[in-house]
């Protein structure tokens, strides 16, 4: 329980519907709003004890902080005058997510931490159930029609909700205890069964990426248990495979399909081409955020027909250039940057959980290459709280090795060489 708090049952109904929305698209903006009305409300939520600023580690939040301000403001520097007010509308939503991931989910963590570190993890679990529904829902929509599945969702969302699931509930799973280990395999093999349902090519990419990402390390994990419960896993995934099979012919036609699709890749090309012209044309500030589908009829190539709006560049570093210019895609990509150096830096002290959800982060980034999903409000939130529990436990990880004697800065393998104690 989030003991720390002085409304810890505030904090917890917030988490537990931010985690069930977020496969839902914007229904977890309840959640959001719980959670920023208790980071107001509890003055401890805002506040670190000295203590806990000992050995902190970077991103420092407030750098995060300014970078985010700085790259919204600089995505309303380049827009027009037709597409001022929704450029300034864009920053605000692109930086909302930004501040509640970076500093709120942050802050949460480097509190939490002191208590359990493992706890914020466990109590994802919301999203590991409506994925799975996820799931589930659209592999029955596509047995039954042999089409692209739909949720509430479109089939590239449904893809991105299949890769989010993956990494959320791998974590999940293994931050709530060693007797559902065996759940793995089965789960992350609904999970991709729901993403090759989807026909979403990112989403495949991405979670072929978080696979062999995780593979290695969950088969040593899994091997290690009872040789019992091992059988009863594989029995359990036989039987997902089996299932699958029955429709073998079909998953090949729908994978064979949507790879060879001509027009399709023939379209994203011409996009791509779109993107790069308008980045030429605005090198600076681009064209403001949230304008590209304002800017795609005067960049569309005349041989590409039966597209007439585009609203992003299936690609976020296009994206990005189109919409922010030199300036704009600088700051997000120091800001990732940040994450990442934090994470990598603390991959070998934080716990097996936390690295998950980070190498979770890396496979949406790659995901991010053909779509730009995190453009949608309800995604980008999850993106980002992501980073702030991993730059909030990388922080965590950096105290632990102050208050071993350590530095911060010394190598990743120190606690095997001195003999310090590497959180479960």
């Amino acid at each position: 329980m989030a003991v720390g708090y002085r409304h810890p049952g505030l904090f917890l109904l917030g988490w537990l519907l931010f985690w069930a929305g977020v496969p839902l698209g914007g229904a977890c903006l309840l959640g959001v709003l719980l959670l920023i009305l208790h980071w107001y409300l509890d003055e401890r939520a805002r506040k670190v004890s000295p203590s806990l600023r000992a050995g902190q580690t970077i991103p420092q939040t407030n750098i995060c902080f300014w970078l985010a301000v700085i790259f919204a403001v600089s995505g309303v520097i380049g827009a027009r005058a037709n597409g001022l007010g929704l450029a300034m509308l864009s920053a605000v939503g692109v930086l909302v997510p930004m501040v509640f991931g970076l500093v709120i989910v942050r802050k949460h963590v480097e509190v939490l931490a002191a208590v359990d570190g493992s706890w914020l993890v466990r109590m994802m679990w919301p999203s590991l159930v409506s994925a799975g529904v996820h799931a589930v829902w659209a592999l029955e929509k596509f047995w039954s029609s042999g089409e692209r599945a739909t949720t509430i969702l479109a089939p590239n969302g449904v893809g991105t909700v299949m890769l989010l699931g993956l990494g959320v509930g791998w974590a999940c799973i293994r931050a709530w205890s060693d007797r559902y280990k065996e759940l793995l395999l089965a789960y992350g093999l609904v999970m991709a069964g729901g993403a090759v349902a989807s026909g979403s090519r990112g989403a495949w990419i991405g979670i072929a990426a978080l696979v062999l990402s995780v593979v290695p390390r969950a088969v040593r994990y899994v091997m290690g248990s009872d040789r019992r419960r091992v059988w009863f896993g594989m029995v359990g995934a036989l039987v997902c495979v089996a299932g699958l099979a029955i429709n073998g012919s079909r998953w090949v036609e729908e994978i064979w399909r949507v790879f060879a699709d001509a027009e399709r890749n023939r379209g994203r090309i011409y996009i791509y081409k779109a993107a790069w012209a308008i980045f030429r044309d605005h090198p600076w500030f681009g064209v403001g955020l949230g304008t590209f589908w304002l800017n795609w009829e005067a960049y569309r190539s005349p041989d590409l027909a039966g597209m007439p709006g585009v609203s992003h560049a299936h690609n976020l570093v296009l994206h990005l250039l189109a919409e922010t210019g030199l300036v704009g895609t600088t700051l997000f990509v120091t800001l990732l940057g940040m994450v990442a150096v934090a994470g990598w830096k603390a991959r070998r002290w934080v716990s097996t959980p936390v690295w998950v959800l980070f190498l979770t982060l890396g496979a949406w980034l790659i995901r991010e290459q053909v779509d730009v999903t995190i453009g949608n409000v309800a995604n980008a939130l999850a993106f980002w709280s992501l980073a702030g529990l991993v730059t909030g436990s990388a922080g965590q990880a950096g105290r632990m090795r102050g208050a071993a004697g350590e530095s911060p800065d010394i190598g990743p393998r120190t606690y095997q060489r001195r003999n310090v104690t590497k959180p479960s």
